[in-house]
């Protein structure tokens, strides 16, 4: 904020652009979706003007918010105009091409298109493989992992995941490992293995809560009210608690959105 406002002073319009960008992404992870799409439509005209390859990363910024809402094919709009855009590749940041491909293998998934989920999910892996041998690999192994799982290869999911989850944590990326653990959860939740879902769903639910990614807290807890609600039917409601009051709360950033 503070490099914001201080650029906006300077008249130096690739700060300012830079700024909002990082700002953009703090919104995003952290469910503030309001003020981060504003900035982004914002970016997005601010870049046209004077840093066109800029613009690129507010289309991503934007995918990253409607996906965080459940709005999956909004989601998927944006990474599209991305990957159309007449600057895609000529990007100078490599970057930008690799998590668009790991980003449409996320949303493939999401709407159930699992052959283009998992196409994008390798194409972002061997991308990262030729270019960022390091923590982009374990996000292409998620990619991977819940396509897997989707299709019904238990096996082939869980290894995907517990592998991006060595990446990562590794690199020390603790905010997205509890998303991976979600996801390893819910395979064993398929295979019906209550101590390993149990396990898995706790370490996610206590990630979410430290990076207050409300969409996780939601899922995670409900999980865990499922899976305990034949042993521990107390435990179970307050877990149940957890996911409503987080629900009540996603709703109501929802209702704020629309006005």
């Amino acid at each position: 904020q503070e490099g914001y406002l201080l650029a906006q002073k300077l008249g130096f319009k690739k700060g300012e652009i830079l700024c909002m960008q990082s700002m953009a992404f703090i919104y995003a992870i952290t469910g503030e979706w309001v003020k981060g799409t504003e900035l982004c439509y914002k970016g997005i005209e601010l870049s046209k003007k004077y840093e066109p390859l800029e613009e690129l990363n507010f289309y991503i910024f934007l995918a990253v918010i409607f996906q965080k809402q459940n709005e999956d094919a909004k989601s998927l709009e944006w990474l599209l105009r991305a990957k159309k855009h007449p600057l895609f590749i000529k990007s100078s940041v490599r970057y930008v091409l690799w998590v668009t491909l790991f980003l449409l293998g996320q949303e493939y998934t999401n709407l159930n298109q699992l052959d283009s989920g998992f196409f994008y999910g390798k194409e972002s892996y061997d991308f990262a493989m030729s270019h960022y041998p390091n923590e982009e690999l374990g996000y292409s192994l998620w990619v991977m992992g819940a396509t897997e799982g989707k299709r019904g290869h238990f096996k082939e999911a869980i290894d995907y995941l517990q592998k991006g989850i060595s990446i990562l944590f590794k690199n020390d990326y603790q905010f997205s490992i509890s998303e991976l653990q979600y996801e390893i959860a819910k395979v064993y939740d398929k295979i019906n293995e209550p101590d390993s879902v149990t396990y898995y769903a706790t370490l996610s639910l206590t990630g979410a809560n430290k990076f207050h990614n409300l969409l996780l807290i939601k899922d995670a807890s409900a999980l865990l009210a499922k899976v305990l609600a034949k042993t521990d039917i107390h435990k179970a409601f307050e877990y149940l608690q957890i996911s409503n009051q987080t629900q009540d709360s996603l709703i109501n950033i929802a209702k704020i959105k629309q006005l």
